[in-house]
Protein backbone atom coordinates (compact mmCIF):
# COMPACT_ATOMS: atom_id res chain seq x y z
CA UNK A 1 0.00 0.00 0.00
CA UNK A 2 0.90 3.08 -0.67
CA UNK A 3 2.22 5.61 1.98
CA UNK A 4 0.70 9.15 1.17
CA UNK A 5 1.23 10.69 4.56
CA UNK A 6 1.79 14.46 3.86
CA UNK A 7 -2.34 14.00 3.35
CA UNK A 8 -5.20 12.84 5.32
CA UNK A 9 -7.74 10.12 3.75
CA UNK A 10 -10.38 12.99 4.10
CA UNK A 11 -8.28 15.31 2.00
CA UNK A 12 -7.41 12.49 -0.52
CA UNK A 13 -11.05 10.83 -0.78
CA UNK A 14 -11.95 14.81 -1.82
CA UNK A 15 -9.30 15.11 -4.54
CA UNK A 16 -10.57 11.89 -6.15
CA UNK A 17 -14.16 12.87 -6.01
CA UNK A 18 -13.76 16.34 -6.93
CA UNK A 19 -11.24 14.55 -10.39
CA UNK A 20 -14.02 11.81 -10.72
CA UNK A 21 -16.91 14.69 -11.11
CA UNK A 22 -15.34 17.84 -11.88
CA UNK A 23 -17.83 19.16 -14.27
CA UNK A 24 -20.58 19.03 -11.41
CA UNK A 25 -18.38 20.39 -8.58
CA UNK A 26 -16.09 23.29 -10.62
CA UNK A 27 -12.51 21.71 -10.41
CA UNK A 28 -11.80 24.21 -7.15
CA UNK A 29 -10.62 22.73 -4.16
CA UNK A 30 -8.74 25.19 -3.04
CA UNK A 31 -5.47 26.26 -2.01
CA UNK A 32 -2.71 26.39 1.26
CA UNK A 33 -2.14 23.42 3.16
CA UNK A 34 -4.71 20.49 3.76
CA UNK A 35 -3.47 19.86 7.47
CA UNK A 36 -3.61 23.50 8.67
CA UNK A 37 -6.59 24.23 11.53
CA UNK A 38 -7.78 27.41 9.73
CA UNK A 39 -10.37 27.47 6.69
CA UNK A 40 -10.85 30.71 5.13
CA UNK A 41 -13.86 31.08 2.81
CA UNK A 42 -14.19 33.78 0.30
CA UNK A 43 -16.91 34.69 -2.28
CA UNK A 44 -15.59 33.81 -5.66
CA UNK A 45 -11.74 34.78 -7.34
CA UNK A 46 -10.88 37.94 -8.76
CA UNK A 47 -9.80 36.78 -12.07
CA UNK A 48 -11.06 38.53 -15.25
CA UNK A 49 -11.82 35.63 -17.44
CA UNK A 50 -13.02 38.19 -20.52
CA UNK A 51 -8.89 38.61 -21.06
CA UNK A 52 -6.67 36.71 -22.68
CA UNK A 53 -4.12 36.69 -19.11
CA UNK A 54 -6.81 35.98 -17.30
CA UNK A 55 -8.24 33.18 -18.77
CA UNK A 56 -5.08 31.65 -18.57
CA UNK A 57 -4.70 32.68 -15.64
CA UNK A 58 -8.17 30.81 -14.36
CA UNK A 59 -7.39 27.64 -16.37
CA UNK A 60 -4.02 27.66 -14.54
CA UNK A 61 -5.48 27.87 -11.18
CA UNK A 62 -8.91 26.78 -11.59
CA UNK A 63 -9.38 24.33 -14.21
CA UNK A 64 -6.77 22.81 -12.92
CA UNK A 65 -6.33 23.02 -9.40
CA UNK A 66 -7.92 19.47 -8.71
CA UNK A 67 -5.61 17.71 -10.94
CA UNK A 68 -3.01 19.50 -9.84
CA UNK A 69 -3.69 18.37 -6.05
CA UNK A 70 -3.63 15.12 -7.61
CA UNK A 71 -0.09 15.32 -8.64
CA UNK A 72 0.30 16.38 -5.14
CA UNK A 73 -0.76 13.17 -3.79
CA UNK A 74 0.70 10.90 -6.20
CA UNK A 75 4.42 12.55 -5.56
CA UNK A 76 3.52 12.84 -1.76
CA UNK A 77 4.34 16.81 -1.92
CA UNK A 78 5.75 18.30 1.91
CA UNK A 79 4.63 21.51 2.01
CA UNK A 80 7.74 23.47 2.29
CA UNK A 81 8.70 21.41 -0.89
CA UNK A 82 5.46 22.86 -2.86
CA UNK A 83 6.28 24.92 -6.00
CA UNK A 84 9.53 24.01 -7.13
CA UNK A 85 11.03 23.41 -10.27
CA UNK A 86 11.25 19.48 -9.90
CA UNK A 87 7.54 19.52 -9.30
CA UNK A 88 6.05 22.26 -11.79
CA UNK A 89 8.41 22.58 -14.17
CA UNK A 90 9.10 18.96 -15.50
CA UNK A 91 6.07 18.97 -18.32
CA UNK A 92 6.88 22.37 -19.68
CA UNK A 93 3.82 24.06 -18.79
CA UNK A 94 2.90 26.81 -17.25
CA UNK A 95 1.35 26.15 -13.51
CA UNK A 96 1.54 26.37 -9.72
CA UNK A 97 1.54 24.10 -7.01
CA UNK A 98 -1.96 24.88 -4.83
CA UNK A 99 -0.35 24.00 -1.99
CA UNK A 100 2.17 27.07 -2.03
CA UNK A 101 0.96 29.35 -5.12
CA UNK A 102 3.50 32.16 -5.93
CA UNK A 103 5.91 31.71 -3.68
CA UNK A 104 7.89 34.53 -2.00
CA UNK A 105 5.47 37.16 -3.04
CA UNK A 106 6.40 40.34 -0.82
CA UNK A 107 3.52 41.33 1.56
CA UNK A 108 2.39 44.34 -0.75
CA UNK A 109 -0.50 44.94 -2.68
CA UNK A 110 0.25 44.51 -6.13
CA UNK A 111 -1.98 46.79 -8.66
CA UNK A 112 -1.54 47.69 -12.12
CA UNK A 113 -2.76 51.57 -12.92
CA UNK A 114 -4.51 52.70 -16.43
CA UNK A 115 -1.59 53.76 -17.32
CA UNK A 116 0.27 51.09 -17.31
CA UNK A 117 2.15 51.85 -14.27
CA UNK A 118 2.66 49.14 -11.55
CA UNK A 119 2.66 49.10 -7.37
CA UNK A 120 3.75 47.18 -5.16
CA UNK A 121 5.87 44.72 -7.66
CA UNK A 122 6.46 41.48 -6.15
CA UNK A 123 3.15 41.95 -4.44
CA UNK A 124 0.03 40.16 -3.84
CA UNK A 125 -3.75 40.63 -4.54
CA UNK A 126 -5.32 42.65 -1.83
CA UNK A 127 -7.76 39.82 -0.52
CA UNK A 128 -4.50 37.41 0.51
CA UNK A 129 -3.00 40.55 1.48
CA UNK A 130 -5.77 40.88 4.16
CA UNK A 131 -5.25 37.37 4.71
CA UNK A 132 -1.79 37.34 5.25
CA UNK A 133 -2.74 40.56 7.64
CA UNK A 134 -5.04 38.13 10.23
CA UNK A 135 -1.56 35.37 10.69
CA UNK A 136 0.24 38.44 11.15
CA UNK A 137 -1.69 39.29 13.69
CA UNK A 138 -2.04 36.30 15.66
CA UNK A 139 0.14 35.85 18.95
CA UNK A 140 -0.61 31.44 18.47
CA UNK A 141 1.96 31.84 15.32
CA UNK A 142 5.18 33.29 15.97
CA UNK A 143 6.51 35.27 13.04
CA UNK A 144 9.76 37.32 12.49
CA UNK A 145 9.86 39.98 11.28
CA UNK A 146 10.92 38.79 7.89
CA UNK A 147 8.63 36.58 7.69
CA UNK A 148 5.74 38.80 8.20
CA UNK A 149 7.01 40.86 4.97
CA UNK A 150 6.54 37.91 2.88
CA UNK A 151 2.95 36.39 2.12
CA UNK A 152 3.10 32.97 3.80
CA UNK A 153 -0.31 32.36 5.22
CA UNK A 154 -0.68 29.49 2.90
CA UNK A 155 1.56 27.25 5.87
CA UNK A 156 -1.43 28.13 8.23
CA UNK A 157 -4.31 27.91 6.50
CA UNK A 158 -6.54 26.25 3.48
CA UNK A 159 -8.65 28.81 1.30
CA UNK A 160 -11.28 28.08 -1.21
CA UNK A 161 -14.54 30.38 -2.44
CA UNK A 162 -18.19 29.61 -2.51
CA UNK A 163 -18.57 30.16 -5.90
CA UNK A 164 -16.46 28.71 -8.83
CA UNK A 165 -17.63 31.27 -10.96
CA UNK A 166 -15.12 34.01 -11.34
CA UNK A 167 -14.80 38.06 -12.47
CA UNK A 168 -12.72 40.86 -11.51
CA UNK A 169 -15.87 42.34 -9.82
CA UNK A 170 -18.71 40.64 -8.30
CA UNK A 171 -21.12 42.46 -9.78
CA UNK A 172 -19.81 41.12 -13.34
CA UNK A 173 -19.91 37.77 -12.89
CA UNK A 174 -22.77 35.86 -14.24
CA UNK A 175 -25.57 35.92 -10.91
CA UNK A 176 -27.28 32.45 -12.42
CA UNK A 177 -24.32 30.43 -12.78
CA UNK A 178 -22.55 31.94 -9.69
CA UNK A 179 -26.09 30.80 -7.77
CA UNK A 180 -26.14 27.36 -8.75
CA UNK A 181 -22.47 27.01 -8.50
CA UNK A 182 -22.69 28.16 -4.97
CA UNK A 183 -25.47 25.79 -4.73
CA UNK A 184 -23.71 22.64 -5.58
CA UNK A 185 -20.40 23.26 -3.80
CA UNK A 186 -22.05 24.36 -0.66
CA UNK A 187 -24.67 21.08 -0.61
CA UNK A 188 -22.16 18.84 -2.26
CA UNK A 189 -18.66 19.57 -1.84
CA UNK A 190 -18.27 22.11 1.53
CA UNK A 191 -20.29 19.75 3.50
CA UNK A 192 -17.67 16.62 2.92
CA UNK A 193 -15.80 15.91 5.58
CA UNK A 194 -12.27 17.59 4.93
CA UNK A 195 -14.07 21.22 4.83
CA UNK A 196 -16.07 20.01 8.12
CA UNK A 197 -12.99 19.41 10.31
CA UNK A 198 -11.47 22.43 10.50
CA UNK A 199 -11.32 24.09 14.38
CA UNK A 200 -11.41 27.27 12.93
CA UNK A 201 -13.79 28.68 9.55
CA UNK A 202 -13.67 31.96 8.36
CA UNK A 203 -16.32 33.10 6.04
CA UNK A 204 -15.19 36.44 4.36
CA UNK A 205 -18.07 36.27 1.75
CA UNK A 206 -20.05 39.45 3.12
CA UNK A 207 -23.84 39.11 2.40
CA UNK A 208 -23.68 36.40 -0.05
CA UNK A 209 -24.80 34.10 2.64
CA UNK A 210 -28.06 36.15 3.34
CA UNK A 211 -28.37 37.14 -0.14
CA UNK A 212 -28.12 33.34 -1.69
CA UNK A 213 -29.59 31.56 1.34
CA UNK A 214 -26.74 29.66 2.65
CA UNK A 215 -27.16 28.66 6.30
CA UNK A 216 -23.94 28.61 7.62
CA UNK A 217 -25.39 27.34 11.02
CA UNK A 218 -26.79 24.05 9.51
CA UNK A 219 -23.45 23.66 6.81
CA UNK A 220 -21.01 23.99 9.71
CA UNK A 221 -23.08 22.49 12.84
CA UNK A 222 -22.59 25.71 14.58
CA UNK A 223 -24.55 28.54 16.45
CA UNK A 224 -24.41 32.28 16.36
CA UNK A 225 -23.58 33.95 19.26
CA UNK A 226 -26.26 36.55 18.63
CA UNK A 227 -24.33 39.97 18.29
CA UNK A 228 -22.86 41.53 15.51
CA UNK A 229 -19.11 43.79 15.77
CA UNK A 230 -19.77 46.51 13.66
CA UNK A 231 -18.97 49.81 13.73
CA UNK A 232 -21.83 50.74 16.97
CA UNK A 233 -19.84 48.57 18.76
CA UNK A 234 -15.95 49.97 17.90
CA UNK A 235 -16.12 52.61 15.64
CA UNK A 236 -12.57 51.68 14.04
CA UNK A 237 -14.41 49.27 12.14
CA UNK A 238 -16.17 51.99 9.91
CA UNK A 239 -18.22 49.42 7.56
CA UNK A 240 -16.54 46.57 8.74
CA UNK A 241 -18.13 43.77 10.76
CA UNK A 242 -17.98 40.53 12.04
CA UNK A 243 -20.48 37.58 13.16
CA UNK A 244 -18.90 34.75 15.64
CA UNK A 245 -20.26 31.43 15.58
CA UNK A 246 -19.48 28.24 17.92
CA UNK A 247 -20.23 24.99 17.62
CA UNK A 248 -19.39 21.57 20.25
CA UNK A 249 -16.52 19.63 18.31
CA UNK A 250 -15.34 22.74 19.56
CA UNK A 251 -15.49 25.07 16.54
CA UNK A 252 -15.19 28.66 15.77
CA UNK A 253 -17.25 30.32 12.92
CA UNK A 254 -16.25 33.67 11.90
CA UNK A 255 -18.67 35.68 9.38
CA UNK A 256 -17.13 38.93 8.27
CA UNK A 257 -16.88 41.14 5.14
CA UNK A 258 -15.29 40.25 1.99
CA UNK A 259 -11.58 40.70 2.76
CA UNK A 260 -10.56 43.01 -0.15
CA UNK A 261 -10.90 46.82 -0.63
CA UNK A 262 -11.76 48.73 2.09
CA UNK A 263 -11.02 46.36 5.00
CA UNK A 264 -9.89 48.23 7.77
CA UNK A 265 -6.67 47.15 10.00
CA UNK A 266 -9.28 46.76 12.83
CA UNK A 267 -11.41 44.03 11.71
CA UNK A 268 -8.35 41.51 10.83
CA UNK A 269 -7.11 42.30 14.43
CA UNK A 270 -9.79 41.69 16.23
CA UNK A 271 -10.69 38.36 13.77
CA UNK A 272 -6.98 37.30 14.81
CA UNK A 273 -7.65 37.95 18.33
CA UNK A 274 -11.34 36.06 18.52
CA UNK A 275 -8.74 33.44 16.38
CA UNK A 276 -6.20 33.03 19.54
CA UNK A 277 -8.96 33.16 22.39
CA UNK A 278 -10.21 30.71 20.96
CA UNK A 279 -6.75 28.37 20.12
CA UNK A 280 -5.50 29.33 23.88
CA UNK A 281 -8.95 28.28 25.81
CA UNK A 282 -9.05 25.03 23.32
CA UNK A 283 -5.25 24.46 23.50
CA UNK A 284 -5.16 23.54 19.45
CA UNK A 285 -1.49 23.57 18.04
CA UNK A 286 -1.20 25.60 14.96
Amino acid sequence: MENYSNYSEDFIELVKKVNNSASKYGQYIGVGNPNAKILIIGKESAIDTKTEDGELQYEIEHLRNATNWLHNIKDNVALLDADKDEHWKKDGNASINPMYPYRGQRFAVYRKKKNGTEIGCGGTSSTWYDYQKIINNMDSISLNGERKRTICFHEYCFSTELSFVSAKYSKEADPIQRKESIRVRTTELLNLPFYQQFPIVIVAAGHYPKELGIDLEKLFGVQWDGKTIDRKENEKLKRNWYNVHKGKQPKLLIHTNQLSMNITDELLRLIAEVCDTFVEINDIKL
